[in-house]
């Protein structure tokens, strides 16, 4: 069957994949968010408001109206988009790869995963070997971690990563 695949010219999986797709014989589910939800007190949104009318207030007088005008409207979405609360959606891990969020990624495109634990929800990550989109994440309530990662330990190569990506950071350090 490898030689037929070489001579169309087709890719070959390498085995470990094609072994690995065999071995899962059930599959774990479990529910993820959009993004970790930290509730937000009075004093967060106050906080908020005046750096914002800070901001807008130098730039009125230094005479940038225009910048005002996008700050204004900057600090008005950040306080909007802060009361949101994350979508649930389902996800799964099975023989044909992991689904989250409606898409699939496909066994033999999974190189590692990695999983940050934090006080409210871990992360799970995937490393890929897609080009534009080289990770794949999403949040786990940690009341599911323990047996998603019991799952994918047995299948993936765990690697020893103890940081999480900027964007994460960010929004965990302002509370977005």
């Amino acid at each position: 069957m490898a030689n037929q695949a070489q001579q169309k010219g087709l890719p070959q999986i390498p085995k470990t994949f094609v072994e690995t797709a065999k071995k899962i014989q059930s599959s774990v589910r479990f529910q993820g968010t959009d993004f970790v939800y930290y509730k937000k007190n009075k004093y967060w949104y106050t906080a908020i408001t005046i750096m914002g009318l800070v901001f807008v207030g130098v730039s009125v007088l230094f005479k940038q109206y225009t910048l005002a005008i996008a700050l204004f409207v900057g600090f008005a979405v950040i306080i909007q988009l802060a009361s949101r609360k994350p979508n649930k959606f389902d996800c799964s891990i099975d023989s044909e790869g992991v689904h989250i969020k409606g898409k699939s990624i496909p066994i033999p495109h999974i190189k590692s995963f990695w999983i940050i634990p934090e006080k409210i929800a871990s992360t799970l990550y995937f490393s890929t070997t897609e080009r534009l989109k080289p990770m794949a994440f999403v949040h786990i309530d940690n009341n599911e971690i323990t047996s998603v990662y019991n799952f994918v330990s047995k299948y993936f190569v765990q690697e020893q990563r103890s940081s999480e990506d900027v964007s994460n950071w960010i929004s965990r350090i302002f509370k977005f």
